[in-house]
Order: structure tokens, then C-alpha cells, then sequence
């Protein structure tokens, strides 16, 4: 209880340098000190909040991992985050390597030349790998436990299996060439070199694993996936065509006279043999003929690999064909909503048999305001807290809070909080946004678009466009109903403030208050003027008419 106690008063920035520094090290001690902070937990790693969601925790599992577990590696340490970039370019070039060390590359015995002198090094860090995996701990994604017990970490790497695919396919193949070895041993040992294929997976994940660490989107992460993983099925089905055929050669000392492999074929250099059996795969896999190379086996070994190899190359096709489509499906999902939305709404016009000249209005509305992508907008605020809600719609009014005058004069606090009780609306060309003589509950403020503003008796007053504001003459001046029509002339966005809430935002402040009130002094005035003049024009033509 009491060490609990401690952890919860911890000073949290400790937990950045931890181990502590120490004073003057030595060159040996800075390594040591560098190399103990990088086998650490890290807070820098992508998922660490998934499994400590404090930085007393973590500081708490940085100690208890130097305490109790000081020579294991955490799956959450910054060396894991650079061991997981290693396997990306060591483990793509070894299964690569020991495929075509299996099929390809001609072994004497304890001689190394050429590119075995890679697959040697290779093999030789394999070792180091193998015995790096007893001190690595793992996590679980399920219950969130971090394991950094080596017993465990040694059970469960040798009772997955991965520790004997490890070991027997990291024997360099030098070592075991017929004649040093009965054939038998010969064989199971040559085979035992397919082992490796099991680190694709390790590949694979580690694809994964540098996407989380450079914020890599899912979607390009599958698809470079499916890049690698297509070229290896080719290069693995390319050393399938040359490798099986080998083992009759070992088992009976020769070649078969009908076997498409032939004595010329071997003595050719690794790239030209590579070349042509890469083209002989491709044309099982892509169904293609080349007149140059002729498919046709006669051997039953020969026939299972071109067999395996059609298949595989026609579930390659399908699998390509829905990856495209699931990627088009994907990145137009809200184009396809939007069209079937559309769809919708012509079979309710058509259904309700609405005239033309309303069709096309309905159309319109609907396409301006999704702009051809549809997304469900009151479901998607609705998961976000009262906060975020706030900062959206601030900047989704941002054109409005900067084309309106008003606005700076208020302070941002001020500001987001009109912003909040503002309600979009969308009228379209010729349609009426107010009515004089109809009850007056509200003002506007104009995003973006051209309106035209008319007296009672149809005088026009003028145009109002981005950044003006309307309808506040009937709320300030106690008017019980509109002073003005106010129509669209092309398609508007505007934002609707009721009385009550203008009442909330505007009335404690004097100053902006107070310009309202002149304005709408102006405004009314200016109108009864016109409307007067009007009238009057209108009196003496129609009194002229009469005469």
C-alpha cells in the first residue's frame, strides 16, 4: 500500500529520464546507460496508451522492468521500434536468398563463393537472431499484458515452432552438400531450408509494425502488403519449377530425359536461369503463352508444380480484381452514397409526380449541399464531446467570422458562442428568405451568395452579399413583423439566429449592441423612405392614368 502511494506522487517528468543520468560517465557507462533507456518501455512508441494510460504507470513499468526484468527487452521500447525495421530489410532479402540457395545456387562442399558468401553472412546473423529472440518480451493485445518473463518468452518461442524453423533452416547449405552427408540427411536437411518461408510472417508484420510508427494509412500499408506478397508467391512458385524437379536428380544421380530441366539449362549463369524459369512461372500465373517456352510436363513431380502454380496464379487474378475493386469501393464510398441518394430522390419525384421546374430545384438543393459526396452529418457530430463540436463549428463558419463585420468587435469566447446557436440554411435562386408583414423570430447572416432586398409594395432596396447580415430590424426596434422582403438571387448559404439567443449573445455587449441598433435605425428608415417615395410614384401614375 504505501509503495502504491509513492508511484502516485511521483514527479511525472521523471519518467523521460529514466534510468537517471550519471554524473561524468565513462564511454563504456554512456552505451550502457543509452543501450538500458532503449530496452525500456518508450513513450514515444504508437500504441504505448493502449497498455499505460498515465505517465506514472509508465515511469512504474520502467521500473519495474529494471528491477525485476533488467536483460529483457520491452515490446514497447525504441529498440523494438529499430529491431522491427531490421527485419523489414533483413528477413525480405534471407527468405528471398534461401529460396533460391534451395533451387538455384549449385553448393560444394565447404567451399563458399559468390552470393554464398551473402547467404553465409546471413545465415550467420540468423544465429544472433535466434538467440535475440529468448530476450525480446511481447505483449497481448487482448488483455493488454506486457511479458518480459524470459522463461515464458522461451516457451512460447519454441513451442510455436518458430525456434526449429529458425534453427534448421539457418544451416549454411555448405555444410551439408551431398556427398558430406548421406543422401537421406541430405534431403531433410536441403528441405529443412523451406522452413524459412514461416519469417515471411515475420516480414510482414513488420510492414505493420513501420506503418504505426510513421502514421502510415491503412489503406497504403495493405496495399504495399499485397505488392510483396504478390512478387514472393512469383519468385517462390519460380523456385518451385527448379527445385523439385532437383530432387529426382539427387535421389537417382541424373536428370530424366523427359524432365524439363536439361543439362545446358544448369550450366547457365544464376540470372539467365533465373530469367527464364521467372517467364515460365509467369505464364502459368497470368495465362500467357510464349512461344519461346513450352509448358507441356510429363513428369508427375513436374506436373503437381505447374498444377499448384495455375491455381495459384488464377486465385492471384481474383484476389488483384477484388483489391482493385475493394480500393475503388473505398475511396468513392461517399460518391456511391451520394448517387444512390440521387437515385432515391428521382423515384420519389417520380413517384410523387412532382412537375419539372420543382424537380430541378430539388436537385439542385440536394447536390449543392452535399457537393456530390453524401455523409451523414448529424451522426457524425453526435460522436463527438461538446468541446470538439465547438471547434468544428468555428472552423466550419470560419468564412462567415471573417466576412462579417460584427464579429470582430467580439471576443473569440463571444464568438463561439453565436457560432454555436447559428442554424445553416440553403435557399436556392428566386426562393423568399423573409416576408414583410410576416412575424418577425429571427436574423441572418450571409456565408456566401447575392440577395435582394424589396420594400412592402416590391421597391427594390438593393443587394446584400458575403459577410452581410438582415432580419435585425424587427428584433431591435420591437416591430412585430418583417419591414422587408428579402429574396435570393442565386444560390445562398446563410446562417439563422433566433430572438432568444440574440438576446443571449448581444445584449451585454454595449458596443456591438449599440451598432446594431444604428444600423437597423438606418436600414428602417432608409426602407419607410422608399417606400413612401414609391407609393407616392405609384399614386401620381396611376392618378395620370386615370386623366
Amino acid at each position: 500500500m504505501d509503495h502504491l502511494q509513492r508511484s502516485l506522487i511521483i514527479n511525472i517528468d521523471s519518467a523521460i529520464v529514466y534510468p537517471p543520468d550519471i554524473d561524468n560517465p565513462s564511454c563504456l557507462q554512456g552505451i550502457k546507460l543509452a543501450f538500458a533507456r532503449s530496452a525500456l518501455v518508450s513513450e514515444r512508441h504508437p500504441i504505448v496508451l493502449e497498455y499505460f494510460n498515465s505517465e506514472v504507470a509508465l515511469l512504474n513499468e520502467k521500473k519495474r522492468q529494471s528491477k525485476l526484468y533488467q536483460w529483457t527487452i520491452h515490446p514497447l521500447s525504441l529498440f523494438k521500434q529499430y529491431y522491427d525495421i531490421w527485419c523489414f530489410f533483413f528477413y525480405g532479402p534471407l527468405v528471398v536468398l534461401k529460396l533460391m540457395e534451395w533451387s538455384f545456387i549449385r553448393v560444394r562442399p565447404l567451399q563458399i563463393e559468390g552470393i554464398l558468401w551473402t547467404i553465409f553472412i546471413l545465415d550467420v546473423l540468423s544465429w544472433l537472431d535466434i538467440v535475440l529472440q529468448f530476450f525480446i518480451g511481447y505483449s497481448v493485445a487482448k488483455t493488454k499484458k506486457i511479458e518480459l518473463c524470459r522463461k515464458q518468452i522461451a516457451k512460447r518461442y519454441i513451442y510455436s515452432g518458430l525456434f526449429f524453423c529458425d534453427v534448421l533452416s539457418a544451416i549454411p547449405k555448405t555444410f551439408f552438400v551431398y556427398p558430406l552427408l548421406p543422401k537421406p540427411w541430405y534431403l531433410f536437411f536441403n528441405t529443412c531450408i523451406l522452413l524459412k518461408l514461416r519469417r515471411t510472417v515475420t516480414f510482414f508484420y513488420s510492414i505493420r509494425s513501420i506503418a504505426y510508427y510513421l502514421n502510415i494509412s491503412a489503406q497504403k500499408v495493405f496495399l504495399v502488403s499485397f505488392f510483396f506478397f504478390t512478387m514472393f508467391i512469383m519468385h517462390m512458385m519460380t523456385c518451385l519449377h527448379v527445385g523439385v524437379p532437383q530432387y529426382r536428380k539427387v535421389i537417382t544421380g541424373q536428370l530424366h530425359p523427359d524432365s524439363w530441366l536439361k543439362p545446358s539449362f544448369l550450366r547457365m549463369s544464376l540470372r539467365e536461369k533465373y530469367v527464364r524459369t521467372f517467364f515460365r512461372t509467369a505464364q502459368y500465373t497470368m495465362l500467357i503463352y510464349l512461344p519461346e517456352i513450352k509448358i507441356p510436363y510429363k513428369l508427375t513431380e513436374e506436373i503437381t508444380v505447374g498444377s499448384i502454380n495455375y491455381l495459384v496464379g488464377k486465385l492471384m487474378i481474383t484476389i488483384t480484381w477484388i483489391i482493385l475493386l475493394r480500393n475503388f469501393v473505398s475511396q468513392n464510398s461517399v460518391k456511391i452514397k451520394f448517387r444512390e441518394v440521387m437515385v432515391e430522390l428521382e423515384e420519389y419525384i417520380k413517384a410523387k409526380q412532382i412537375p419539372p421546374e420543382l424537380r430541378e430545384r430539388l436537385l439542385t438543393y440536394y447536390m449543392y449541399k452535399y457537393q456530390r459526396v453524401f455523409f451523414n452529418e448529424k451522426f457524425i457530430k453526435n460522436m463527438f464531446s461538446m468541446n470538439l463540436k465547438k471547434e468544428i463549428n468555428v472552423f466550419l463558419c470560419k468564412t462567415l467570422i471573417n466576412s462579417v463585420t460584427i464579429f470582430s468587435k467580439l471576443s473569440p469566447k463571444e464568438v463561439e458562442q453565436v457560432i454555436t446557436y447559428l442554424v445553416p440554411e440553403i435557399f436556392l435562386p428566386n426562393e423568399i428568405i423573409t416576408q414583410s408583414g410576416t412575424p418577425a423570430d429571427c436574423m441572418y447572416f450571409l456565408e456566401n451568395g447575392t440577395v435582394a432586398v424589396f420594400t412592402p409594395s416590391g421597391k427594390e432596396v438593393g443587394h446584400l452579399q458575403d459577410g452581410a447580415h438582415f432580419g435585425e430590424v424587427a428584433i431591435l426596434i420591437k416591430e412585430k413583423h418583417r419591414t422587408a422582403t428579402v429574396v435570393a438571387i442565386e444560390i445562398s448559404r446563410v446562417y439563422k439566429l433566433s430572438k432568444s439567443n440574440f438576446d443571449r449573445c448581444f445584449r451585454n455587449n454595449a458596443e456591438v449592441f449599440d451598432a446594431l441598433l444604428r444600423l437597423a435605425e438606418e436600414r428602417i428608415k432608409e426602407i419607410r423612405e422608399l417606400e413612401e417615395n414609391y407609393k407616392k410614384i405609384l399614386f401620381e401614375m396611376t392618378y395620370k392614368s386615370q386623366k
